[in-house]
């Protein structure tokens, strides 16, 4: 019967922050019915809406919204990170600047650093071993730094060993259908400290310096 009944209840128990878990059509459909329904104050928390062009043709549905972002936005000032060359490259290929696109740049620079790592005369089990040597790779500044050595299964909040030394979000906010770093440009993303479940103001961090 589509999300109608959902978003009532959601009216009803006077919800006004929305975490979601879905694509972005699905959460196309959520605002639009939240917008119906009377309810365009709510804020809604997009998982997987990294999207510019799809972002500014509903930029009405979603202004104010939040989106993570799995690594250094590209709204942010890219300091001494790589996020200057790669949009150099983009350009000069006549890319599309994507998520999609980063995620492969991130993929193909560990593929390379971990050949570098095993040296000229490498294999496949030589480069594995090198890469899994890596204590700090952060892509040139653009993700949270991976500890290769012992991050290779999902972070677990009882196993330290699994958890990142930082746990950091980079989020930007949707404002008149364009993407704003809701953490200083220079310094993208929020961080916790991962030695403490207690609640902590967040530290503006950037990585790559």
């Amino acid at each position: 019967n589509g999300i109608a009944p959902e978003v009532t209840a959601m009216r009803e128990a006077d919800v006004d922050f929305i975490a979601g878990c879905i694509d972005l059509n699905g959460m196309q459909t959520l605002a639009q019915e939240l917008q119906r329904q009377g309810m365009d104050d709510v804020t809604l928390y997009h998982p997987n809406t990294y999207n510019q062009q799809f972002v500014s043709e509903n930029a009405n549905l979603f202004e104010g919204d939040i989106v993570t972002v799995g690594f250094r936005p590209l709204e942010a000032d890219p300091g001494n990170s790589d996020l200057g060359l790669f949009i150099e490259w983009m350009d000069e290929t006549g890319a599309e600047l994507s998520e999609l696109a980063m995620v492969g740049w991130i993929n193909a620079d560990l593929a390379f650093q971990g050949l570098l790592a095993a040296g000229p005369e490498f294999d496949r089990e030589s480069v594995v071993a090198a890469t899994n040597a890596m204590t700090d790779y952060d892509a040139g500044g653009l993700i949270n730094p991976i500890d290769w050595t012992r991050q290779h299964v999902i972070a677990d909040l009882d196993d330290p060993s699994t958890n990142y030394e930082q746990e950091c979000a980079a989020l930007v906010r949707i404002v008149d259908g364009a993407f704003e770093t809701i953490a200083p440009p220079e310094e993208p993303w929020l961080c916790w400290p991962n030695d403490s479940r207690e609640w902590s103001e967040p530290t503006p961090t950037s990585f790559g310096e």
